[in-house]
C-alpha cells in the first residue's frame, strides 16, 4: 500500500506542533511566575518590617525578591512579553539600588514593589486567556515611570545608556566583551597543518564523538535532577563543567556551531551556579532543547557531515533572552568579572584540549584527582536524591480519583462477597487480602497527588494584613504556623475567600488601634495568628487575634432586634450567641467601612465552609481576643468508615470519630431527672443517643444492655450512640446528598456499600450537638 503525504499538510502539522510547544511553555511560565510572585510578596513585607523595626534591611529577603523578579523577567524576555519585561526590569533596578545599602527603604518603595507584583499578576491572568500581554501598555508605563523616577532620585551613579531595545532589556557589558573575544576570535586562530591533520584523523573524531555524547548525556541527566532541586548549586556546577568540557573540545576542533551554542548554555549555567539567577522549569526546558540540538549536530559529525544546527541564530537569540543580567550587575562595579569567561585559546590550551580528546579513559581520570576539585570527575548524585516532577492536568487527576473511587467500591464488593468466600478455592483468602492491600495503596497515592501545602494560601494573607493595618492605622504582627500542612486541592481553591473575610473581620473589629491598646494596658502592636494543623481526620485552620473580643450584649441585642432571639432568652450560651454573627446581613458595626460592616462577610464564610462539609467555631473573651476555628475534612473523597445496623437500616460512622464500642451492663445505665439516659464509662458520664428514635426506625433491641454502645467524639465533646449491630469496617467513597433533600439532621453524605445498597454517613458533630440541646 502506498501512502501519499501532502507537503502542505506536513507543514501544517509542523506549525501546529510549534504552536502546541509555545502554548506549553507559556503555561509553564504562567504557573512558575505565579509561584514566584506569591513568594515575593511576603518577602517584600519582611523587607519593610526589618527596615521599620531595626533600621536595617533584611538582606536575605532583599536578595530573594531580587532573584524572583529577575527570574520572571528572564522568562518573560524569552516569551517576548514586553509589558512584563518593562515592569520587572524597573522593579529589579530599584531592588538593586537597595541591595547596595546606600539608601534607606521607605514605605513608598514597598508600595511600588507591591504594585509591580499586582500588575504582573493581572497581566498573567490576561496572558493565560489571550496568549499576549497587550492592553497593559498604559498601566505598565505608569508604574514603570514611577519606578524610574524613584530610581533616578535614589541613584548616585553616572548616567548610563538606558535606551531599551526591542524587549526593553539592557545588554550586559560582560556579555558584549565575551562575544567579542573568545568565540569570535576562535575562528581567527590560524588553521595550522597540525590542526588539519587532527581534523582528518578518524581516531580523534571517534574519541571526540564518544566523549561528546557522554558529556551531553551527563548534562541532560543533571538538568533533569536540577529541575527537581532548583536550589542545588552543586548540580548546576556539575552541569556547567560538562558543558564547559564539551565547548572546549568542540572549539579546539573548529566546530563553531557547537561551540557557539554550548557557550550560551554555559553562560546560563554559570549564572545559576553563582546564585544570581533562579532555575525555573522554563529555563531547564530550553537548556534541554539546546542539549538535544548539540546531540543532533554530533550525530551529523558521526555521519561524516558538517555539524549544522538548524535555526542556530534563533536558538542563540532565545538562549540570550533566558539571562538578563543588566540590572543585577551595577554599572559602577567594574571589578565584577564574568562568571563564565571562556579561557583564551593559547598553544598550551590547544595541547591540553588535544590530550583531553586523545587520552584513553583510564588516563583521563587519573590526573583529575591530582588537579584538585576543579578538574575532579563530578560525582553522580545518589539515585534517591533525584526528584523529578511533571505537570498533570487537574481534570486528569479528578478523573483518576473518580475511577479509584469506583475501584474502591468494586473491591469492597469482592472482598465482602460471602458467596465468593464460601467457595472452596485455593488461595482465595490470600488473593482477596492482596487485592485489598493494593487498592488501599493506589488510593493513598492518588490522594497524595492532590494534596497541596497551605503555605501558598497563607502567604497571600501577609499582604492583606499589611494593607488592612496601613488603612486602619494599626500595628499588627502576623504569625503563621503550620504552613506546610497539606490539604486537598479542592479545599485550597475554596478556602481563600473565607480566610480573607475572617482576617478582615479580625483586623477591623478585633484588633484595636495603638492608642486604644495602650489605654487598656496592651502592647501597641496587636497579634494575629494563622495556624493550620491536622486533628481527628480534619484540617483545622485557626485565626486568632488578641483584640477586644466579641461584644456579647451587643450581638444579643441585635439578635433580638432582628427576631433571631426571643427577648427573654438572656441565659443563652456564648456559643449560641456567637452563631448569630453568621446570619445573613447580621452586623453590629455602627458605620460601614470599605473593609467590613455590611453583614455579608461572615455569612459567606459559613456557606463556603459548609460546601466543603466543614464548620466554623467561634471562641471569644471580652478584652482578650477572638478565635475562629475552621474545621474541614482532610479529604473530600474517601474515608474509613464503620458500618452499623439500626433495625433494617445501615449507617456509616467515620472511624476517626469512634473512641470505642462495648455492651453496657445494667449497673452502668442511669437516668437524669429529665429522663435522659446516661452511661457510666470508667467514671465518666456520657449521654446516650438512640439512632432509631432520631430516625423513627423499628429497632432490633430496645434495652441498652442488649445492643451496642459506641463512644463517639468531636473535639472534646462525647456521647454514646446506641446501635443494634456492628457490621464491619470499610473504605467509603463519599457522595453528596442531592440538593432537593435539603438539611438532613445528623447526616453529612451517603455512600455505596459493598452489596450495592446506599447508606447514610453520620455527622457526629451534629449528633452530639443534638444530644446537648435535649
Amino acid at each position: 500500500m502506498i501512502i501519499k503525504v501532502n507537503p502542505g499538510r506536513r507543514k501544517e502539522i509542523a506549525v501546529n506542533d510549534l504552536l502546541a510547544e509555545k502554548m506549553e511553555m507559556l503555561n509553564l511560565f504562567i504557573a512558575d511566575s505565579r509561584e514566584l510572585l506569591d513568594d515575593a510578596e511576603p518577602q517584600i513585607i519582611v523587607i519593610e518590617k526589618s527596615a521599620l523595626n531595626s533600621g536595617k534591611i533584611d538582606q536575605e529577603a532583599l536578595n530573594a525578591v531580587f532573584r524572583l523578579f529577575h527570574s520572571v523577567k528572564g522568562s518573560a524576555s524569552f516569551l517576548e512579553l514586553h509589558n512584563v519585561i518593562r515592569v520587572t526590569h524597573e522593579a529589579e533596578t530599584l531592588l538593586d539600588i537597595l541591595r547596595q545599602g546606600e539608601v534607606t527603604i521607605k514605605p513608598g518603595h514597598v508600595d511600588l514593589l507591591i504594585g509591580a507584583v499586582d500588575l504582573v499578576r493581572n497581566i498573567l491572568d490576561v496572558v493565560e486567556e489571550r496568549q499576549s500581554d497587550t492592553g497593559f501598555e498604559d498601566s505598565a508605563e505608569k508604574i514603570s515611570n514611577e519606578l524610574t523616577r524613584t530610581i533616578n532620585s535614589l541613584s548616585c551613579r553616572n548616567q548610563v545608556d538606558t535606551e531599551k531595545g526591542e524587549n526593553n532589556v539592557l545588554p550586559a557589558p560582560e556579555e558584549t566583551e565575551l562575544m567579542n573575544s573568545p568565540i569570535n576570535e576562535a575562528n581567527e586562530i590560524p588553521a595550522e597543518k597540525d590542526s588539519e591533520d587532527i581534523l582528518n584523523s578518524d581516531e580523534i573524531l571517534e574519541h571526540f564523538i564518544e566523549e561528546a555524547n557522554e558529556l551531553l548525556d551527563e548534562a541532560e541527566n543533571v538538568l533533569l535532577q536540577l529541575e527537581g532541586l532548583p536550589d542545588d548549586l552543586e548540580l548546576a556546577n556539575n552541569c556547567f563543567r560538562f558543558i564547559h568540557s564539551f565547548k572546549g573540545n568542540a572549539g579546539f576542533l573548529g566546530f563553531e556551531p557547537l561551540e557557539k551554542v554550548s557557550f550560551h548554555v554555559e553562560n546560563i549555567l554559570g549564572e545559576i551556579r553563582e546564585g544570581r539567577q533562579a532555575c525555573s522549569s522554563i529555563t531547564i526546558s530550553f537548556l534541554l532543547y539546546a542539549v538535544d540540538a548539540l546531540r543532533n549536530a554530533v550525530a551529523l559529525i558521526n555521519d561524516g557531515k558538517d555539524p549544522e544546527i538548524p535555526g542556530i541564530d534563533e536558538l542563540v537569540k532565545r538562549l540570550e533572552k533566558l539571562i538578563v543580567p543588566a540590572a543585577e550587575k551595577p554599572v559602577e562595579t567594574a571589578s565584577v568579572q564574568p562568571v563564565n569567561k571562556p579561557e583564551e585559546y593559547t598553544e598550551s590550551k590547544k595541547e591540553q584540549s588535544l590530550q583531553t580528546i586523545t587520552q584513553p579513559e583510564t588516563e583521563k581520570k587519573a590526573p583529575a584527582a591530582e588537579n584538585g576539585k576543579e578538574n575532579a570527575a563530578p560525582e553522580k548524585q545518589p539515585q534517591q536524591a533525584q526528584q523529578q516532577a511533571i505537570r498533570v492536568d487537574v481534570d486528569k487527576l479528578d478523573t483518576l480519583l473518580d475511577l479509584i473511587g469506583e475501584l474502591v467500591i468494586a473491591e469492597a464488593m469482592v472482598v465482602n462477597n460471602q458467596t465468593l468466600r464460601d467457595l472452596q478455592m485455593e488461595g482465595i483468602e490470600k488473593t482477596v487480602t492482596q487485592l485489598d492491600k493494593i487498592t488501599r495503596e493506589i488510593q493513598e497515592v492518588s490522594m497524595s497527588m492532590r494534596m497541596i501545602p497551605l503555605g501558598g494560601t497563607f502567604r497571600k494573607m501577609v499582604r492583606l494584613v499589611r494593607d488592612l493595618a496601613n488603612k486602619g492605622n494599626k500595628k499588627v504582627n502576623l504569625e503563621i504556623i503550620g504552613e506546610e500542612t497539606e490539604v486537598d486541592k479542592t479545599i485550597i481553591e475554596h478556602i481563600s475567600d473565607p480566610l480573607v473575610h475572617l482576617i478582615r473581620n479580625a483586623m477591623d473589629h478585633g484588633i484595636e488601634k495603638p492608642e486604644e491598646r495602650k489605654a487598656v494596658g496592651k502592647p501597641e502592636t496587636g497579634r494575629l495568628t494563622i495556624e493550620a494543623k491536622h486533628s481527628l481526620g480534619e484540617v483545622w485552620i485557626v485565626i486568632e487575634d488578641d483584640g477586644k473580643g466579641l461584644n456579647r450584649e451587643k450581638i444579643l441585642q441585635k439578635g433580638v432586634e432582628r427576631g433571631l432571639v426571643h427577648s427573654g432568652d438572656t441565659d443563652l450560651k456564648d456559643e449560641e450567641i456567637w452563631k448569630l454573627i453568621f446570619e445573613p446581613g447580621f452586623s453590629t458595626a455602627e458605620q460601614v467601612s470599605d473593609i467590613s460592616g455590611r453583614g455579608v462577610g461572615m455569612d459567606v464564610v459559613k456557606k463556603n465552609i459548609e460546601k466543603l462539609r466543614g464548620r466554623v467555631e467561634v471562641r471569644s473573651k471580652a478584652g482578650k481576643g477572638t478565635m475562629f476555628v475552621v474545621r474541614i475534612p482532610l479529604t473530600l473523597a474517601i474515608i474509613e468508615g464503620m458500618v452499623v445496623k439500626v433495625g433494617q437500616n445501615r449507617y456509616i460512622i467515620p472511624i476517626v470519630s469512634i473512641k470505642e464500642s462495648f455492651q453496657a451492663g445494667a449497673d452502668q445505665i442511669t437516668y437524669t431527672p429529665d429522663k435522659l439516659e446516661i452511661v457510666s464509662v470508667r467514671g465518666e458520664l456520657l449521654p446516650v443517643l438512640r439512632l432509631h428514635e432520631l430516625y423513627d426506625i423499628e429497632p432490633l433491641h430496645q434495652e441498652l444492655s442488649d445492643g451496642i454502645l459506641m463512644i463517639v467524639a468531636s473535639d472534646e465533646n462525647k456521647c454514646c450512640l446506641f446501635v443494634d449491630e456492628l457490621i464491619g469496617q470499610q473504605q467509603i467513597v463519599i457522595k453528596g446528598l442531592p440538593a432537593y433533600l435539603g438539611y438532613a439532621k445528623g447526616i453529612s453524605g451517603c455512600a455505596i456499600l459493598s452489596d450495592g445498597d446506599i447508606s447514610m454517613i453520620l455527622d457526629i458533630e451534629d449528633l452530639i450537638i443534638s444530644v446537648e440541646n435535649k
